[in-house]
C-alpha cells in the first residue's frame, strides 16, 4: 500500500492511525501521483474536484481494476463526469452522502 499526500501534516497523522491500527505494510509520502508512480489494483483520490481534473488521466491510468474518486460536492458531478468521458470511461457509479458524491470506476465492470 502506497499513500500520498502534498500536506505533511497529514501524512503525519495517517501515520500515526496506521501504527494505532497495526498497519505497517503502508508505505507513506509527502507528495502527489507522478508519470513514475507505479500501477496498483486499487487506487483512491480523496481530494477536491479542482484537484482531481488536472490529474484525472494520470489517475486513470494507474489504476488497473478500481479507482475511487472522493471529496467532490454534488454540484461537482457533471464536471468529474465529462472528465471522465474525455477519458474514455463512460462506466462509472456515484453515490452520494449529503453535501458530497463519490465515484467509482471499476475496469471489471
Amino acid at each position: 500500500i502506497l499513500a500520498c499526500d502534498v500536506d505533511e501534516d497529514s501524512i503525519e497523522i495517517a501515520r500515526e492511525n496506521a501504527e494505532l491500527n497495526d498497519a505497517s505494510e503502508i508505505e507513506f509520502y509527502v507528495g502527489s501521483i507522478a508519470e513514475d508512480s507505479p500501477e496498483f489494483d486499487f487506487v483512491c483520490a480523496n481530494v477536491t474536484a479542482d484537484i482531481i481534473v488536472p490529474i484525472l488521466p494520470l489517475l486513470v491510468e494507474k489504476a488497473e481494476i478500481i479507482l475511487i474518486l472522493s471529496g467532490i460536492l454534488v454540484e461537482q458531478e457533471n464536471l468529474i463526469a465529462d472528465e471522465l468521458k474525455k477519458s474514455g470511461i463512460t462506466k462509472f457509479e456515484v453515490q452520494g452522502d449529503g453535501e458530497w458524491i463519490s465515484i467509482l470506476i471499476n475496469a471489471e465492470l
